[in-house]
């Protein structure tokens, strides 16, 4: 699995351009992303996302598309100061 790390201040720009590649209404996004705040970020990045404690307890991954981000920054990520954005290209996720 390739994962392309986004750093937020760039953030605005990838996910411009994702949205151009897909929309809400189409059924297979070109991208999924993982929100990993920068603190609990291993250096360097593996082939897989970071499990966080809520990926370990629900037993799955979180991912988001590029219409979910904000929302998802928002909601469980109000305090973080910075993040990392994992774009996964989301036709190599098996």
């Amino acid at each position: 699995m390739h994962i392309c790390p986004v750093l937020v201040f760039a953030t605005t720009m990838a996910l411009a351009s994702d949205f151009l590649l897909w929309n809400p209404s189409m059924s297979t996004p070109t991208y999924i992303y993982k929100i990993v705040p920068a603190s609990a970020t291993p250096y360097p990045l593996t082939d897989a996302p970071p499990v966080s404690e809520l990926d370990a307890s629900d037993r799955f991954i979180h991912l988001s598309t590029a219409f979910q981000v904000a929302g998802t920054l928002k909601r469980f990520f109000p305090n973080e100061d910075s993040i990392y954005l994992l774009r996964i290209i989301y036709a190599n996720v098996h």
